[in-house]
């Protein structure tokens, strides 16, 4: 199985509670009719570089990649992370992703922001979410 490359990315400015957050999109290559799922990412504050972080993802899974950054403060940092994840739930096909496939995972700090998230979605009935908790072993074993 040949690996998809990452083709484009762009950064995009989105609606927070209490102000603009910035988020970036990485679209892999198009490998057939079949729409990738989107992982929205929160790389924590551990990631040496986020951006070669997300690229790799987005080129070893096959993913549409909604990267996050953490803000300072547990609670903004959660409103954040709540508002991408809406978006990225209202935007998905948009992204050229599909929208019955939201993936939520991150490193660090990151991944424990995704983890509250994931409750609070399952707690609010939101669209279903899976969350990914070792998700560079979870792609190691697709790309078998």
């Amino acid at each position: 199985m040949t690996t998809p490359r990452v083709t484009r990315s762009a950064a995009v400015q989105l609606r927070g509670a209490t102000g603009p957050i910035w988020a970036r999109i990485y679209w892999p290559a198009r490998s057939g009719a079949r729409t990738p799922p989107l992982l929205v990412f929160f790389p924590g504050s551990d990631s040496d570089d986020p951006d070669q972080e997300c690229r790799e993802l987005c080129r070893r899974g096959g993913l549409v990649i909604l990267a996050g950054p953490t803000a300072s403060g547990h609670d903004q940092a959660l409103a954040d992370a709540r508002a991408i994840v809406g978006w990225a739930a209202d935007h998905a096909a948009e992204l050229e992703a599909d929208p019955a496939r939201l993936l939520i995972s991150g490193r660090g700090d990151g991944l424990a922001l995704a983890v509250e998230v994931s409750r609070i979605a399952v707690q609010e009935g939101w669209p279903e979410l899976l969350l990914l908790t070792d998700l560079i072993t979870t792609l190691e074993r697709t790309n078998r």
